[in-house]
């Protein structure tokens, strides 16, 4: 199937539609159909130290930048606080780019993003998840030591 028609394709799906749900050591990985575009999500376990931030707050390399951060529910998984983005930026093709009658205003450089093109993209937003989340839990070990170590002091 070309590009082009994977992107009608999935334009013709419900918001909401998960194509990818699936776990990469502690983080879980979706891949969503958005309301313009396709969308990806990185979970984390609501009781993990970077859990709850903004993200504004979080340096993560993905398509445009972080755009969302909320614990689960509606679409979302519940008992994961989710960190996500999306493919509809003014060099993505947008579902809105689609008329019935094909693309409309399609311009060469405008990426049709299908379900495949995302997971080639967000293994690095996964590793840098990773590494955060290493990072936030080593920093929490560490201050529940320094805690614990100043409570015993006279």
């Amino acid at each position: 199937m070309q590009v082009i028609e994977e992107f009608q394709k999935l334009a013709k799906d419900k918001v909401g539609t998960i194509y990818v749900d699936r776990f990469e050591d502690n983080v879980r990985v979706l891949i969503m159909r958005g309301p313009n575009s396709l969308c990806a999500y990185l979970g984390i376990p609501l009781d993990h130290p970077l859990s709850g931030n903004s993200y504004d707050d979080l340096n993560i390399s993905c398509n445009g930048g972080l755009t969302y951060a909320s614990t689960g529910g509606g679409e979302w998984p519940k008992g994961y606080f989710w960190y996500g983005w999306d493919y509809g930026h003014c060099d993505d093709m947008s579902f809105y780019d689609l008329t019935d009658s094909g693309v409309k205003d399609y311009k060469a450089k405008s990426k049709p993003w299908t379900v495949k093109d995302v997971e080639s993209e967000m293994w690095l937003a996964v590793y840098h998840m990773k590494k955060l989340m290493t990072i936030a839990e080593n920093a929490f070990a560490k201050g529940a030591k320094w805690r614990e170590a100043a409570k015993e002091k006279p």
